[in-house]
């Protein structure tokens, strides 16, 4: 699983916990290049929520292949 682009706070002392994840498994076959790296994309989805434990918001969030969407909880 790649690296989650964590929101960006207006605090310096914000720490992100993240919880409730599930994964979805999307299958692809494998797609080679001409030097045998597999290039397939990853149909694989991730969602979970996200809490700052300094300014106390919560995000949900989305996070695919190619993008992550945040969403506030209010």
């Amino acid at each position: 699983m790649k690296n989650f682009k964590l929101l960006d706070c207006m605090r310096a002392d914000c720490r992100f916990t993240i919880t409730n994840t599930f994964r979805t498994a999307g299958y692809t076959a494998p797609v080679y290049d001409k030097n045998g790296n597999n290039i397939a994309v990853d149909l694989s989805i991730t969602t979970g929520n996200l809490s700052c434990s300094a300014c106390d918001r919560k995000w949900s969030f989305k996070d695919t292949y190619n993008d992550t969407i945040y969403e506030e909880i209010k």
